[in-house]
């Protein structure tokens, strides 16, 4: 479980600076320290399956060639009057697409799941595809190009998040996000990114933060 010990901060008024990441629920565990930075399996979705049924999440091809596919979960299902179905989707906002805008610690699969509903014909439908909580994202071997996580309720009238109050981890007081990786001090069990501390998995020995009490029981290992 990773700790912190800063208070929690509205997503709307973390910053994006670098090494700013995304929020997290308290209590999740972290893996990605060990597992490193996921790589992409494949960069083309897979052929469509139509067998679409209520609270499936699905890709919708976007107005424009130039925009990723929109994302949506199936809320209801019926047929109009010419026999076709269509699908009341309600939709999943990508960070840019948010009032806020991207920041640079959010992850690059994250979606927000909105209030915003509409109907659709089930011909725009692309494929269906994975809209995971964090850490059954977290907990995949590897991450295809149909595969999302989101841990945002946003609300695009307002621009307000639910939850409105995140944990923040290392010394850029920034949430969490599955693309980085991250280090435990191993004294205090605080997490810290590895590209601020300038400490790898790959490196030998155990991480100590820079706090008096962890370099002292560092050095009183090390005597």
């Amino acid at each position: 479980v990773r700790h912190s010990k800063t208070e929690g901060r509205r997503p709307e008024d973390v910053g994006g600076e670098v090494g700013g990441e995304e929020a997290m629920p308290r209590g999740v565990k972290k893996t990605v320290a060990a597992k490193g930075v996921k790589r992409w399996a494949s960069n083309k979705a897979p052929a469509p399956n139509l067998d679409i049924k209520v609270g499936d999440n699905v890709m919708v091809k976007s107005v424009s060639p130039d925009e990723p596919s929109y994302v949506g979960q199936v809320d209801q299902i019926k047929k109009g009057d010419n026999g076709t179905k269509q699908l009341k989707l309600r939709w999943y906002y990508r960070p840019e697409d948010s009032s806020s805008g991207r920041q640079s610690w959010h992850g690059e699969r994250e979606l927000f799941r909105s209030q915003v509903v509409d109907w659709n014909y089930i011909g725009c439908v692309e494929c269906k595809c994975n809209v995971h909580d964090l850490e059954a994202y977290e907990n995949l071997d590897t991450v295809t190009a149909v595969d999302f996580y989101s841990r945002f309720e946003y609300n695009a009238t307002t621009g307000h998040f639910r939850p409105d109050v995140v944990p923040v981890y290392c010394y850029c007081e920034h949430p969490y996000n599955p693309d980085r990786d991250m280090v435990m001090c191993k004294h205090c069990k605080d997490w810290f990114h590895c590209d601020c501390v300038d400490f790898y998995p790959s490196m030998e020995g155990d991480f100590y933060c820079r706090s008096h009490a962890c370099q002292e029981k560092k050095n009183e290992l090390e005597s």
